[in-house]
């Protein structure tokens, strides 16, 4: 019962992003949100949905839940690297591009998962933009 109380509790996306404009924008308390949350593995999901351009969270929003997302431990990254390589190499054909700065964070995160030797093998993470 406490899980479901705990999901009850869970902002929605668009709280969430409003959440990150906020931060975006330098409110603190918003930016301790996610700071707060850093080993949540719930909330590196969510941050990883704003991040994908085709479900039209975009712009600061979108850069924010990049950045936060490049700060959680190589641990959590790792169990979503594969997903990180896509976001941060391709480009979405139904909405805007993930900006040049959301790649960036996307690929410090990738940098510190213990699959980058592997990634890095298959994809230049350095020349991404040119995807």
């Amino acid at each position: 019962m406490i899980g479901a109380a705990n999901f009850m509790n869970e902002l929605t996306l668009d709280e969430i992003r409003q959440k990150l404009v906020a931060a975006y924008s330098g409110n603190e308390e918003e930016e301790q949100y996610f700071i707060d949350r850093i080993n949540d593995f719930n909330m590196l999901l969510r941050l990883l949905v704003i991040c994908a351009s085709h479900y039209n969270y975009y712009s600061d929003s979108q850069e924010q839940a990049a950045y936060y997302i490049s700060l959680f431990s190589g641990e959590l990254i790792k169990e979503v690297s594969a997903l990180l390589v896509t976001y941060a190499t391709s480009y979405f054909v139904e909405s805007a591009d993930i900006s040049f700065k959301a790649k960036a964070y996307l690929i410090e995160a990738i940098k510190k998962s213990e699959d980058y030797d592997d990634i890095r093998q298959y994809i230049d993470l350095d020349n991404c933009n040119d995807y």
